[in-house]
């Protein structure tokens, strides 16, 4: 091969002279001089400034979306696609400036966002979700005689409690989102059996609520403007349900714990069952089967309580005293350095979210601080509060507004500490109903009109616009006319009441 590069250039080298060569070594030299630096310095992370004419060192892009293969455009031009393995990417060696961003796939609601690159750091976006379009839903009562009035999630199952409406009566119903099958429970009709009140009575259903055991769930129900209150079973066959006659209407803060045995067909679980109630500010704690007249108060003075994992109740006594205690009552922990300033006009409610114990005084939230030994106050207009799957931050809503609260430091993009407080968005219309999609999405209702809502899901990352989507289907009446919304981490799907009929999605994170 070199001979034959030397007889096809010999003639043109030989007709040079030897001024012509040299002049072409030396800009053979001066290009290597030129080209090498560049180099060099490209491959150190540099590049030259076009808009600021100097040269600077690059940055980089990471990103990370759902689903996978998405493709990631900077200023309007494709530049790159996620991985179909990890749905990751790195775009390395970016000037250090602004860049519009738009993650796309086809048949998906765009991400869009305005990102800053600096010299020699990677600014990321690492929990980018693109939700379909339109997407399809499932009406879970199609076909079916009974208009759906309310339902109830089983926490922690693929499983729903139904109340349908069937002729001069509603009736409940456990349904199986994964297998499609519906089990009746009991009926209106059934209940004033057991109250022995002629069926010709109307027995409203104001609340369902699950114990610890969301096997065990309570009921609370209302006849003639008097309270009555129900435990059922429902997965013994037949349901067993247990009248909580001992309940009246001057009991409040009722709620049903299971002790954590396992239990088979459950003939025990009445023995492993505890009802709590505050009567008169006096705690009870009673079994099903106790009669009411043997029924004593556990402790007095208590403004309220909440049960948490172990086997432990927290109370907050009429003194302002924070104490931890088990259900035998025998020691107790005092958990406050000082006591807390009281209010008695106001109400006060203990909650227990995931371990993190929180009070409300009105519309004031606390968080107790076991380190500092005190009630944190977080904000003084809350309506509804709930804690990240992450257990990281907490999300608070007011009518109108979203702020998320952060429990700990969050070290990826955007970098947060323990205690930073951001506002998220502001409605001119009132907010409801609202759930974490994961870590780093929010799902919610905003009321339109008197009965009418609209579903929205939300990112928590407030760097430049946030990016929000409208959940609206074909299938599903835009302005639902009704607020009762839920979402399944379960199964990645959202359920809609709307017009009496229930609405299943399908996976909106793929």
């Amino acid at each position: 091969k070199l001979k034959i590069y030397k007889k096809r250039f010999s003639p043109f080298f030989k007709k040079m002279t030897q001024k012509s060569r040299k002049i072409l070594i030396y800009f053979l030299i001066f290009l290597f001089l030129i080209i090498s630096p560049i180099l060099i310095l490209y491959s150190q992370g540099y590049c030259f400034d076009f808009e600021n004419k100097k040269i600077t060192q690059t940055g980089t892009l990471f990103f990370k979306t759902i689903p996978k293969y998405t493709e990631i455009y900077l200023n309007k031009n494709l530049k790159n696609k996620t991985d179909f393995l990890f749905g990751s990417t790195l775009i390395e060696n970016l000037a250090p400036k602004q860049y519009e961003i738009a993650v796309k796939k086809n048949n998906f609601v765009s991400w869009e966002k305005t990102l800053e690159v600096k010299a020699m750091q990677v600014n990321n976006a690492k929990n980018i979700i693109l939700f379909p379009e339109n997407p399809k839903f499932k009406n879970l009562n199609k076909n079916q005689i009974n208009e759906i009035e309310n339902f109830w999630a089983v926490p922690n199952q693929e499983k729903i409690i139904l109340q349908e409406k069937e002729i001069n009566q509603w009736v409940l119903k456990l349904f199986d989102t994964k297998k499609i099958v519906k089990t009746r429970l009991i009926t209106e009709k059934e209940i004033l059996k057991i109250l022995k009140i002629s069926d010709k009575n109307k027995l409203e259903l104001l609340n369902l609520s699950f114990s610890s055991n969301p096997e065990i769930i309570l009921l609370e129900t209302e006849i003639k403007d008097a309270r009555q209150y129900f435990a059922l079973n429902i997965k013994k066959t037949p349901i067993d349900i247990v009248a909580l006659d001992f309940l009246d209407p001057a009991t409040k803060e009722i709620s049903i714990y299971s002790f954590p045995q396992k239990f088979n067909v459950i003939s025990d679980y009445k023995d492993l069952l505890k009802i709590l109630f505050l009567k008169n500010n006096e705690l009870y704690i009673t079994g099903l089967s106790e009669k009411k007249e043997n029924i004593a108060p556990v402790a007095k003075n208590i403004l309220t309580y909440c049960v948490a994992q172990n086997n432990t109740i927290y109370y907050l006594n009429k003194n302002g005293e924070f104490y931890k205690t088990d259900f035998s009552f025998k020691t107790k922990e005092k958990l406050l350095k000082n006591a807390f300033d009281l209010d008695l006009e106001k109400k006060y409610k203990l909650e227990n979210k995931k371990n993190f114990i929180f009070l409300t005084r009105d519309k004031s939230l606390y968080l107790f601080n076991s380190g500092t030994k005190s009630f944190k106050r977080l904000s003084n207009s809350v309506k509804n509060f709930i804690v990240s799957p992450d257990l990281k931050k907490i999300c608070y809503i007011n009518e109108y507004e979203i702020w998320i609260l952060f429990l700990k430091d969050q070290y990826e993009q955007p970098i947060r500490k323990s205690g930073d407080e951001i506002f998220l968005t502001r409605f001119s219309k009132k907010i409801q109903n609202i759930f974490w999609l994961n870590s780093y999405y929010l799902m919610f209702n905003i009321q339109k009109n008197n009965n009418e809502y609209e579903t929205k899901i939300m990112e928590i990352d407030n760097r430049d616009k946030i990016n929000t989507y409208a959940l609206f289907s074909n299938q599903i009446s835009e302005n639902q006319n009704n607020a009762k919304m839920f979402w399944n981490e379960n199964n990645n799907k959202a359920y809609i009441l709307s017009d009496k009929n229930l609405f299943e999605s399908e996976k909106l994170i793929k």
